[in-house]
This record gives structure tokens, sequence and C-alpha cells, in this order.
């Protein structure tokens, strides 16, 4: 029998409606129920791509005896982290506060009245590698709430205290001036992968603003080392296994270092963000190797996340048939029962393909020798390998429709729509590509038509015919920005009209009371103050000493985490108090080298490459860089 998310919208809430645990909704009725029946809260937020939210879905909300349990002790609410991101931001911090890891799913004991005093990610069905049972977990919440519930209820007043006093400790510089910039460059550089690009060690996220950062950077300065990073790291995510190599677009995140074997959901902010970095590498560099991950990552926009209202939607799943990574992996004997023994051989070698492979038998796959490898080995002509391998591919790829594909998240974030029409637009006048900057307008179009209130606010996500969630700053910043680059693309006056509209509510709704115009350099919490459940305003005030909770919030930097980390998020968002007209667009330019601005003197990695035939970039670049796809907008430098 359905429980109480049979009439949401959210795909995630929904995946859960027929589990036996008695889930409600994010409401003020379930904490009117918990307080009625003087029981703690769990609150289990995830999403509907979360490879790990199916596994603990499947474990253990599926299973009757722990549900009883759950329904027994608690009472239980899901979220859509992607619908509602100012309760997970909430939440992750409170429990970065009480020491805990987070990622997803989040699962957090609460008083009945909003205070959080225990939690944690992933819990397995039984104990393993130190980690309790989820049936342990809930018999020791449920007897510490029975034998020692002022000691419960003063932990939680101590997690709001300190996640409060965290956010007042968190200072931002007023201006980011050389010395911020060389900080940050110093630090890239020390976390920087020297072999395989990339900041870190496993799990390896792409970072994408960190690479935009170096982008700008190199062309401020012309300091090689900064391009250097970003060509390494784009050339071997787009040889990895983190790349589909046939449908294309990318993977969130590798388990290893090498990029070889991702976490197999793919993103829309992700695939978004990339975009424009392989399209300026490939106009720095002239490799069309980017080019080539660029188009790729256009081709699975349209052809698996476009829905038919022109928008796109949020995710892919990473499992298929219950399997992690199922749709994407091959055999040796899957190949050659596809091809011509010829054909098979050089795809295997083109591949790695071994048998058995690497990957619970099968092959995750990646560029191990590149077409220019191949000719030489086999003595074969560059075009003819060239050929055979797009034939095999496409082979490969019709096969591949026929294997039951990742489930899709079709809900419609307005933020990541935003990111993706920004993309489109900028992506397809940088190349001459008008296809790629109509799919961007019709993305805009539905957005603006559908998720712009009446009385300008914004809509989060719009899922089965319907709006759900106030918009959060990141909506109200991608969306704006968006619509700023389709008027510099297209010289469409209606997007420039309704982008200032939204900068306008934005400073309004988000802007810090110490903050009078600019939001360039100041860092406004997540989401207004208004969209955090009353009922968490309450009990925040109840024991913090009438401290707002709007002071309890995320402090922007999107760095969340599943697994060991996550990857920076969100753009840069800024809004200047004026609208230039035409819009000044500063990425359809090189910037001129800043002789007050020299790059930092740590030498940075020596670049290589990824398929030992790229040279290093250095001197003045080529004049398609001044290419722009409407004659008439005025290039300016936005000041990187």
């Amino acid at each position: 029998m359905p429980n109480k998310l049979a009439d949401q919208s959210s795909p995630y809430l929904l995946q859960h409606k027929d589990n036996p645990v008695d889930w409600y909704p994010w409401s003020d009725e379930a904490f009117r129920a918990a307080k009625a029946r003087n029981v703690p809260v769990l609150v289990s937020i995830g999403y509907s791509t979360c490879h790990w939210c199916h596994v603990m879905a499947h474990e253990s909300f599926e299973d009757a005896a722990v549900a009883q349990l759950l329904n027994d002790s608690f009472v239980c609410i899901k979220v859509d982290r992607e619908e509602r991101p100012d309760i997970d931001a909430i939440y992750l911090q409170s429990m970065q506060a009480l020491g805990y890891h987070t990622g997803w799913p989040l699962n957090v004991w609460l008083t009945p009245d909003g205070l959080p005093f225990y939690g944690g990610t992933y819990f397995p069905p039984t104990s393993r590698q130190g980690m309790p049972s989820f049936t342990q977990a809930i018999l020791t919440i449920r007897d510490l709430w029975q034998r020692d519930r002022a000691k419960v209820v003063k932990g939680g007043q101590e997690v709001a205290k300190h996640v409060i006093q965290a956010a007042d400790a968190a200072g931002y510089p007023e201006t980011i001036n050389h010395d911020t910039m060389q900080n940050c460059l110093r630090a890239l550089f020390h976390e920087f992968d020297k072999q395989h690009g990339g900041f870190g060690k496993a799990p390896k996220f792409p970072h994408q603003t960190s690479l935009e950062f170096l982008l700008r950077h190199y062309r401020r300065t012309n300091d090689v080392a900064a391009l250097s990073m970003v060509e390494l790291t784009l050339g071997a995510m787009a040889e990895g296994g983190i790349h589909d190599q046939l449908g294309g677009g990318f993977s969130r995140y590798s388990v290893d270092e090498e990029w070889h074997v991702p976490h197999f959901e793919k993103m829309l902010y992700d695939n978004a963000l990339l975009l424009p970095l392989y399209v300026d590498t490939y106009r720095l560099t002239g490799e069309s190797f980017f080019l080539q991950a660029a188009a790729g990552i256009v081709r699975w926009l349209r052809t698996d996340m476009l829905l038919h209202n022109g928008a796109f939607a949020a995710a892919s799943d990473a499992d298929s048939e219950g399997v992690e990574g199922k749709f994407y992996i091959w055999t040796a004997a899957e190949i050659d029962a596809l091809l011509s023994a010829e054909d098979a051989d050089l795809i295997k070698l083109h591949f790695g393909v071994a048998d058995p492979g690497s990957f619970e038998g099968a092959n995750v796959l990646r560029i191990v020798k590149t077409d220019e490898d191949l000719a030489e080995d086999l003595n074969l002509p560059i075009a003819q390998v060239r050929e055979r391998l797009q034939r095999a591919k496409e082979i490969m790829l019709d096969a591949r429709k026929n294997r039951l594909a990742p489930h899709r998240d079709d809900k419609i974030i307005a933020g990541w729509n935003g990111l993706a029409f920004h993309a489109l637009a900028y992506s397809g006048a940088a190349l001459n590509r008008p296809a790629w900057i109509k799919m961007a307008r019709n993305a805009a179009q539905f957005v603006t038509a559908n998720m712009i209130n009446v009385d300008g606010t914004m809509s989060r996500s719009w899922a089965n015919g319907m709006s759900t969630a106030n918009g959060v700053l990141e909506d109200y910043a991608n969306v704006a920005r968006g619509l700023l680059t389709l008027y510099g693309v297209t010289g469409e006056a209606k997007w420039a009209d309704i982008a200032w509209n939204l900068v306008e509510v934005t400073r309004e709704r988000f802007a810090m009371p110490a903050a009078s115009v600019s939001m360039t350099h100041q860092h406004p919490p997540i989401s207004s103050p208004g969209h955090v459940s009353s009922l968490i305003r309450r009990a925040i005030r109840k024991c913090c000493h009438g401290r707002s909770a709007g002071d309890l919030q995320c402090d922007a930097s999107g760095r969340h985490s599943e697994g060991a980390g996550d990857g920076d998020r969100g753009s840069d968002g800024r809004c200047t108090a004026t609208l230039p007209a035409p819009h000044r667009y500063a990425f359809l330019r090189r910037g001129a080298p800043d002789s007050t601005n020299p790059g930092v003197s740590t030498g940075g990695p020596q670049h290589h490459g990824t398929t030992g035939r790229r040279q290093r970039v250095s001197g003045p670049v080529g004049s398609t860089w001044l290419r722009t796809y409407r004659e008439g907008i005025r290039l300016g430098d936005d000041g990187g």
C-alpha cells in the first residue's frame, strides 16, 4: 500500500512510495506527528540517480522488518536533495559539525523540534568494516531517546550552536585582489596531479570551476603552466572511462586517479559546466580532440537528456537491471560478436579491451591507443584507421541502444537548465553551430515560461506537470547568466529583460544585510531564510538565544561529498548594477597579458599531454579566437 509519498512529483520520492516505511514528505505535518508521539524524526536525503541510495533502499527500506522497526520508533521523512538543497545543506553542515562523514544517502535523526543529534550516510544491513548495521543504529538511537532524552536534546542544541558559530566565523574577502588569486593558484598547483591531471587523489572529480579559473588566469597572464594543467586534465578525462566513449557526455566522477572507472551516473550540471571548457581549450590549442569531446556532450544532451518540451532532464542513473554500469561496459566476446575480426581487433586495441576485463570481468572503455598510435603501430593510413574506428563505434552504439537503459530523472531543475542553455548558446556562438543555439533558446523558453512566477520569483524544479519548491540562489544566478548569454549571442532583448528582473529579485531575496549592491565578492547563503522550514527556525531560536535560522546555511562553496569527496559545483553567478548593451562577452576573445598580475613563480607542471603528441601551448593564439556567431557582438573583457 503506498505511503504518504504517492502524491509527490519528485522522481526520487516516487521511487519510495511503495516502501513499507511510512514515509512523509518534508512537511510540518510530519513534525506534528513526531511531537504527538514524542519520538525522534528520521530525515533520509538522497536523489533518484544515486547508486548508494538505491542500495540502501533495497537492503533496508524495502525490508518489512526494518520498516516496522522504523515506523514504531520514529517519524520518517524522505527528501530529494535536488529539489530541496536548502534542507540538504542544513543537515550536511550539522553532520559535519558532529564530525561525521557526509554524502548521500544522508540519514539524520532529529528531535521532534527539528534539532539534529545523530546521523550518517550509508548504513549496511549487517555490521561490517567498523560500520554499525542500520538495525543497530535504529535500536541504539531508540534506546538513547527513551533512556536519556535530555542528553539527546542538549546534544542537538550544541550542534545547532556549532553550525551557527561556524557560519559566523567563515569570513570572505570584500575584494578579490592579487594576493587572493596567487593563493588560489598555489593551492591548485599543490593539489594538481601532474601524471593524470585533475586535483587530489581518488575519487577524482572534474572540478570544473577550478579549470575555468585557470583558463581565465592564462588569458590574463599567458602563464602556460595554467593552460597546461587544463589541457592535461581535460585530455586525460576525454580519454578515460569517465567519458562515455560511444554516446558522449561525462560521468560524475572517477573512483580511481586515472579517470578509468567512473561512478556511472551522468549529471546535467557536470556536463553543462564541462562543455564551455572543452570549447575554449579547443580554440586555444587547435586540438580537435577537445572539439570532439565537446560535440559528444551536446550529442548526449540532445539524444539522452532533451525532453519533449525543450528543457533538459536532471540526470541519468548509474544502474541498469540493478547493476552499476551494466549499460556501459563491454566484454571482448560482445565486441567479437558485433564486428568483423579485423575491426574487433582494432577497437580492442584502441580501448584496451581485455579478456577478462578489469571491471567485474568486463571492460570500461577508455582510449589506450590513439588513432595516431594505431596507424603507426599497424602501418596503416591514418584516414583508414579513423574511418574504421568510427564505423565500429557506431555499430557498438547501435547495439547498446538495445540494452535496458539506466533510469533518467526527468525532473527539470531551473539552475541546471540555466547552466545548460548558457553552455549551448556560448559554445554555439563560439563554433558557429546554430543548432546548439536553438537548443539553448528552447530550454530558456520553457524555463522562463513555466518556472518564473508572476511575482518574479523562481521555482526550483518542475516535474509531472507542476512546479515544486522555491528557487534557491543557484537557480536565480544560473538562469540569469544563461539568459544574458542568449542575449549576447542572439541580440534578442527579451532575454536581457527577463534576466534583469531576475537580478533585481535576487538582490532583494538573497543579498546579505551588510551588502549594498554588489554580489560579486559577497557569498549569500544558498537559499533565502524564507525557504527554510519555519519549524527549523523556531527550533534554532529556542536553543540559540533568538538567532534566526537564516544564519544556518551552506557557505555556498558547494563542497559536498559522496564517498570520499565531491567536486565544486555551480558557477560564479556574478551580477552587476548596470546591464551593458550589447552584452560584453569576454569569453569570445583572449585577454591580453596583464603585467600587474603575473603568473605565480612555481613553475607548474611540465605539460606532456595525454597522448604523447600534444605540444605545449605558447605564444599568441590565432585569429580564429576572435570569431563570433553573430556579427555585431561587442567583444570585451570582464576582468577574468
